[in-house]
């Protein structure tokens, strides 16, 4: 029993101190999912320090179909990053899902799924900023 204990604190002691990067700053309308997705993506390139502002991830629905069956959801990602040097870049995303359910574990797995995949081509665009 104290082994386990003993294990499971030294993982959590070992997860917080991982560091992603000294010059990546983010607002607090991050959560730290996206902060650690965008600092893992950004680990190689973050010679400068970046700061990054105004998260907004909304999801749209429309076009339910008549029997109530389908819809197509638009989920939109937007933040600003600032540079030292006065540089800003906006980053406005967007994916379009259709898809036959609202609300069940497969849709919160898909919702997850589809905000990693706008932030990973969104951390492509940053490089090239950055680059």
């Amino acid at each position: 029993m104290f082994t386990r204990n003993s294990l499971l604190i030294l993982l959590l002691i070992s997860c917080s101190n991982l560091q992603i990067g000294d010059n990546l700053n983010f607002d607090n309308s991050f959560t730290n999912n996206e902060r650690f997705l965008l600092g893992s993506c950004l680990r190689d390139f973050n010679e400068q320090s970046l700061s990054f502002k105004n998260f907004t991830f909304i999801n749209l629905t429309g076009n339910v179909n008549s029997q109530g069956l389908e819809v197509d959801q638009i989920l939109t990602l937007s933040f600003q990053i600032d540079t030292v040097d006065n540089r800003t870049l906006v980053i406005e995303e967007s994916i379009s899902n259709p898809t036959n359910y609202l609300s069940s574990n497969v849709a919160a797995e898909e919702h997850k799924y589809l905000l990693e995949t706008l932030l990973a081509t969104s951390c492509l665009k940053i490089i090239d900023f950055v680059s």
